[in-house]
C-alpha cells in the first residue's frame, strides 16, 4: 500500500542563517572592590581589533570591542602587539607568532623586556627595555639590537623604520643605522602614508617626509596616541579626546572619558579608544561615542533565582546581579572563597560547590554566606529533589543531605568525579570520569549503574521521552529513561553543557562554541555568531525567555532564546554543494526518527521505506523540490510496523542513495 504519510519540513536551521547576537553582560575579572584592568594594547588591521590582556591571552573583536572572541592562546600576559598581512605578534617576556587568526602560535626566542611591536609586510619592529631589534621576515628571526635604549614605540612608513624612546626618536632607512631625528620623550607613532604623528610629553609633533623633518602643532599637553580617520586626526590625553579637522592646527575637546586613555586606534568601521576598564568607540566620526566595559573571566557556572543572576570565577567567589548584568557585585569579597562550581537551590536557600572548601548556603538571597559541609571536598555539581540536597564531588561520587546540608552521607557511588547530576522528573542521572551513568530512583540516595562508553561526562539535559548526555564523545541519547544509550550526529567532542527550551536543544563545547537542534540532535546549527568561530563553554543556564552561557574567558554571555532559533531563508547562498541522504536519526527508534537529506539542484524528488523483502512500506516525499536542506519526522506508529530492519531509499536528479535503520518495540 502506498500512501505520504507526512508533512515534509525544511529544515532551515541548517540551511539558513540565525539572526542571534550574543551580549557579554558577565563581570570583568577580579573582585568587585579592586577590578583588575585587563587589556593592556590594541592594535587593528582592516576592520578587526586585536587586544592583548594581562590574564588571557589575546582577543579579536570586528564591532569595535562591543563583544570580544576567543583565539588560541587564552592565558598569558601580553603587553604589545602588531597585525599585518595575516600576521599577528603579541609580546612582553617572549614574542609569539601566528598566521592563522590566532588558532595557533609559535614561540620567538627572545631575552624578554618588550614593550612595543610594529609590523608592516615583512618588516618588524620590536622595542625592549634594553634596545630596539628588527627583523626582515616578518617577525620568524631578529636581529642584534640596532641601537641600545629603553623603546616603547615603534612605526614603518615605506621602508623608514621609526624607533621611539626616553630620549628620543630614532630613524633608520637601511635596517642597521639609526641616528636620532627628534629629542622628544616619545609616547607612541601613527603613520599615515609618509606622514608621521609622534606624540610625547610635550604634545604633538608631525613630520611630512617619513619622520626626516617636523613641525610643531598647537597640541602641547603630554599627549598617549593619535588617530587618524577619515581626514581627521584624534589624540588623548589624560580622560579627553580631542580632535582636530584641519591637520592638527587647531584642536577641540571632542570626548570626555570616565577614567585615563591608554590608546586610540582607527580601524575600517570606526575608532576605538582603550581606557583602564572600558573601551570607547565612535562609528560617526567622533560625533558620539559608546562606552563599552570589559566582560573578560574565567565563569564557571550560572544560576538565576526570582530576584538576581549569580555567576562565579577562578578565586573570586560569587557575582550578583539584579539587573540582567549592568552592574554586579561580589557578596563574598574578603571571603576565603574559591571558585564556585554549582549552584542548586531547596526553597528560600541557595546553595553553592566550591572547590576544595565544599558547600556554603546563603539564607538572603546570596548576601552572604556561610560555611555549610563537605569541607576539603570540590564539589562540581548539585541538585534537589523533593527534600534531598545532592553533591558530585571530585574523586569522593555523590553525598547526600536530608538536612539542608548540615550533614552528609556517602552514596554507593564513593569513587570518581561528579560532573553533572541531573533529574528528568523519573529518575536522576550523574556522570563523569567513571565509567558508565549512574541512575537513581530513590532520591539519589542509591544508585546502579549502566554500560556507557568509557568518556568523561559532563551534562545532561531532556526533551519528553529523548535524554541527552553531553561529554567527552559527543552527545548521546537514549529513549527509554537512560537504561541503553546510543551516539548522535553531533561532530564535536567535549560537551560541557546541554539545556533544553521547548524543542530546542542548546550543546556547549569547548573551542566550538554553541550549537542547537529542534529534531532532537538529528542535525546541528553552529550559533556562536558575533563571538567568533572558536568559543569555550563552561556551563548553560536556560531562564525564561533567555539563554545564559558561563565561557572560558568571555565571562557571563547572553541572548534571547527566540533570537537563537529564529530563522530567515538565505537564497542560493546556503544551497548545498552535493546530493547527501543522511543516516536516520535516532537508530534505532521507536516510534519516530528524522531522515534528513540535501538537494544541491531543484527537480523530482522521491524519498520512500522498504522492509526486508523489498514491499514499499511508506512514501514520504514524491514532489519536485528546491535545492535545499529538508527534514522528515517518519512515524511507524501510523502503519503498524512490527520491530526489524527497514530501508529508506532517495531518488533526487539522477542522484539515488539506500540506508538501513532498525525499529525497536
Amino acid at each position: 500500500m502506498k500512501k505520504i504519510i507526512l508533512t515534509i519540513i525544511v529544515f532551515a536551521l541548517s540551511s539558513s542563517k540565525i539572526y542571534a547576537q550574543w551580549n557579554q553582560i558577565g563581570p570583568n575579572y577580579g573582585s568587585s572592590n579592586n577590578p583588575t584592568p585587563i587589556i593592556n594594547n590594541i592594535c587593528t588591521a582592516s576592520d578587526t581589533i586585536y587586544a592583548v590582556n594581562n590574564v588571557f591571552g589575546i582577543h579579536y573583536s570586528t564591532n569595535l570591542g562591543v563583544t570580544w572572541c576567543e583565539t588560541g592562546l587564552l592565558n598569558g600576559n601580553y603587553v604589545s602587539v602588531a597585525a599585518s598581512r595575516g600576521v599577528i605578534l603579541i609580546g612582553k617576556d617572549a614574542i609569539y607568532r601566528s598566521t592563522d587568526k590566532g588558532e595557533t602560535w609559535n614561540g620567538i626566542p627572545s631575552s624578554g623586556g618588550i614593550q612595543t611591536l610594529a609590523l608592516k609586510d615583512n618588516i618588524a619592529l620590536c622595542g625592549r627595555s634594553v634596545g630596539f631589534f628588527i627583523s626582515t621576515d616578518a617577525g620568524l628571526s631578529w636581529a642584534n639590537p640596532i641601537v641600545t635604549g629603553n623603546f616603547t614605540a615603534s612605526a614603518i612608513s615605506g621602508t623608514v623604520c621609526l624607533a621611539g624612546s626616553t630620549s628620543g626618536l630614532y630613524r633608520s632607512t637601511n635596517y642597521s643605522s639609526f641616528p636620532l631625528a627628534l629629542s622628544k620623550t616619545v609616547n607612541s607613532l601613527t603613520v599615515n602614508s609618509n606622514t608621521v604623528y609622534c606624540c610625547s610629553t610635550t604634545g604633538l609633533d608631525i613630520s611630512t617626509d617619513q619622520g626626516l623633518t617636523w613641525n610643531t602643532t598647537s597640541m602641547t599637553m603630554n599627549t598617549n596616541s593619535l588617530a587618524f580617520y577619515n581626514g581627521n586626526l584624534y589624540c588623548i590625553s589624560g580622560v579627553g579626546i580631542y580632535k582636530s579637522t584641519n591637520g592638527g592646527v587647531n584642536w577641540n575637546l571632542n570626548y570626555t572619558a570616565a577614567a585615563n586613555l591608554k590608546t586610540i586606534n582607527s580601524a575600517s568601521n570606526g575608532l576605538i579608544a582603550l581606557g583602564e576598564n572600558a573601551t570607547y568607540s565612535s562609528t560617526n566620526d567622533g560625533a558620539s561615542w559608546t562606552q563599552t566595559a570589559f566582560h573578560f573571566m574565567q565563569s564557571y557556572t550560572a544560576y538565576k533565582t526570582s530576584t538576581a543572576l549569580y555567576t562565579s570565577t577562578n578565586n573570586f567567589g560569587v557575582y550578583r546581579t539584579t539587573n540582567n548584568g549592568a552592574n554586579w557585585i561580589n557578596p563574598t569579597n574578603g571571603l576565603d572563597f574559591w571558585s564556585i562550581r554549582s549552584f542548586t537551590q531547596s526553597g528560600s536557600i541557595l546553595f553553592a560547590g566550591m572547590n576544595n572548601v565544599g558547600v556554603y548556603n546563603s539564607t538572603d538571597d546570596g548576601l552572604s554566606w556561610n560555611a555549610l559541609g563537605l569541607s576539603g571536598n570540590t564539589v562540581f555539581a548539585m541538585n534537589t529533589t523533593g527534600l534531598t540536597l545532592l553533591a558530585g564531588t571530585k574523586d569522593n561520587g555523590i553525598f547526600y543531605s536530608t538536612t539542608n546540608g548540615l550533614s552528609w552521607a556517602q552514596t554507593n557511588v564513593n569513587s570518581g568525579t561528579i560532573y553533572s547530576i541531573y533529574s528528568n522528573g523519573v529518575r536522576l542521572f550523574a556522570g563523569g570520569t567513571a565509567a558508565g551513568i549512574n541512575i537513581s530512583t530513590t532520591g539519589g540516595t542509591s544508585w546502579s549503574t549502566v554500560s556507557f562508553p568509557s568518556v568523561p561526562l559532563g551534562s545532561f539535559a531532556h526533551i519528553n521521552n529523548f535524554i541527552f548526555a553531553g561529554g567527552g564523545a559527543g552527545i548521546f541519547y537514549s529513549t527509554n529513561n537512560g537504561d541503553s544509550w546510543a551516539q548522535t550526529p553531533f561532530a564535536y567532542p567535549y560537551v560541557n553543557a546541554l539545556a533544553v527550551s521547548g524543542n530546542y536543544l542548546f550543546a556547549g563545547t569547548e573551542k566550538n562554541g554553541i550549537f542547537v537542534s529542534s529534531n532532537n540532535g538529528a542535525t546541528w546549527t553552529n550559533i556562536n555568531r558575533n563571538l567568533g568561530t572558536r568559543l569555550s563553554i563552561s556551563r548553560m543556564l536556560v531562564s525564561g525567555n533567555d539563554l545564559y552561557i558561563s565561557t572560558y574567558t568571555n565571562s557571563l554571555i547572553q541572548a534571547p532564546i527566540s533570537n537563537l532559533v529564529g530563522v530567515q531563508n538565505t537564497g542560493n547562498s546556503d544551497i548545498p554543494s552535493s546530493f547527501n541522504l543522511k543516516q536516520n536519526y535516532p537508530n534505532p527508534f521507536n516510534p519516530n526518527t528524522v531522515i534528513s537529506y540535501r538537494l544541491s539542484v531543484a527537480g523530482d524528488v522521491s524519498l520512500k521505506v522498504y522492509d526486508l523483502a523489498g514491499n514499499e512500506v511508506a512514501a514520504l516525499v514524491n514532489e519536485k523540490q528546491n535545492a535545499g536542506s529538508y527534514s522528515v519526522t517518519f512515524d511507524a506508529g501510523k502503519y503498524n510496523l512490527s520491530s526489524g530492519v527497514y530501508f529508506y531509499k532517495l531518488n533526487a536528479g539522477g542522484f539515488e542513495d539506500t540506508k538501513r535503520m532498525v525499529l525497536v518495540k
